[in-house]
C-alpha cells in the first residue's frame, strides 16, 4: 500500500475470521457478526505546582490490557460449551458409521477434510486401486468427537510416497455417529487458549492484518437474546494474559500487517 495520505489506504474491514486455540487444535469460532478490539491501560500521573499551578510532568503506565470483543452467529455445541462454562461433551446414543470408496483429491501435502469425525480403519487406493501405506503414503487425523467436541478428520499424502501430487484417491473409513451431545452447564472455569485474528477485506477494500495473540481467556459477555425474529448471535470476550515468559517482546502478542503483501 502506499505511503499516506492515499485513498488506497482507507479500509473496510472485510474477511473476518477468528481462531482459538484451547490446546486441542485451533478452532474456527465460525461466522463474527461484531468485533471490537479495545487495549487499555491504568496509568499514574504526577503533577507539579512549581510554577504556582499544578502542570502535568510525568506519567507512568501501572497496567496494561487487551480486549477482544465479539459476537458469533453459529452456536454448535464446541462455541457454546465456551459461553456456558461447559464440561465434557458427552456423546448420547453413539455409534458408527461407515464411508466406502468416496473420491478425494490429494494436492501437494494439505490436508484435506473428509467431513466426519473420531475416524478409523482408514484404507486408501490410488487411481489404479492400488492400496496405499499410511504414515509412508499419505497421513491422517482422526479428528476427534468426544469430550473436547469435534473436529473433522482430514487427510494428506506424504511427499516422496506413492501418491502423485493431484491425484485422485478413494478413501474408505469407520466414522462415529450420535444421536445427541450434551455438556454440564458451569461444569468448568473460563477456557485459556490462544487465539489468532485474521482482517483480510477483498482487493479494493483497504489494508489487510492479522493479531496473533499467544496467550488468552475466553469468557461470555453477556446475555443471549432469544428473538424469532432475529439471528441468534453470541456475545463473548477475548482477555489477553501476560505471555511474557514466552514471548518476553510481545508479552499481549503481535499485530501482522500485510500492507505491502503483493
Amino acid at each position: 500500500m502506499p505511503v499516506p495520505p492515499s485513498i488506497d489506504n482507507y479500509t473496510v474491514p472485510g474477511g473476518v475470521k477468528l481462531f482459538f486455540d484451547n490446546g486441542t487444535g485451533e478452532r474456527d469460532l465460525g461466522n463474527i457478526t461484531d468485533l471490537d478490539i479495545e487495549p487499555g491501560s491504568e496509568e499514574l500521573e504526577h503533577f507539579s505546582n512549581r510554577s504556582g499551578k499544578r502542570m502535568k510532568d510525568k506519567v507512568i503506565v501501572l497496567e496494561e490490557k487487551l480486549t477482544v470483543k465479539f459476537k458469533f452467529d453459529e452456536p454448535v455445541i464446541e462455541s457454546l460449551r465456551y459461553y456456558f462454562k461447559g464440561g465434557s461433551i458427552e456423546n448420547l446414543n453413539a455409534g458408527t458409521g461407515t464411508v466406502t470408496d468416496t473420491p478425494v483429491t490429494l494436492t501437494g501435502t494439505a490436508l484435506v477434510s473428509l467431513g466426519h469425525y473420531g475416524i478409523s480403519n482408514v484404507v486408501v487406493k490410488d487411481s489404479q486401486g492400488n492400496t496405499m501405506t499410511q504414515n509412508v503414503d499419505y497421513i491422517v487425523d482422526p479428528g476427534q468427537a468426544g469430550v473436547d467436541g469435534r473436529q473433522v478428520a482430514r487427510i494428506g499424502r506424504l511427499a516422496g510416497g506413492g501418491i502423485e501430487d493431484g491425484e485422485t484417491c478413494t478413501v474408505s473409513f469407520t466414522y462415529t455417529t450420535w444421536q445427541q451431545q450434551r455438556f454440564p452447564i458451569a461444569g468448568a472455569s473460563f477456557v485459556q487458549g490462544s487465539a489468532r485474528l485474521e482482517v483480510h477485506p477483498d482487493a479494493g477494500r483497504g489494508l489487510r492484518f492479522d493479531v496473533v495473540i499467544p496467550r488468552c481467556l475466553l469468557k461470555p459477555n453477556g446475555s443471549i437474546g432469544l428473538d424469532d425474529k432475529k439471528w441468534l448471535e453470541v456475545p463473548m470476550t477475548l482477555e489477553a494474559l501476560d505471555d511474557s515468559a514466552n514471548t518476553p517482546d510481545a508479552p499481549f502478542g503481535y499485530y501482522v500487517s500485510y500492507e505491502n503483501a503483493a
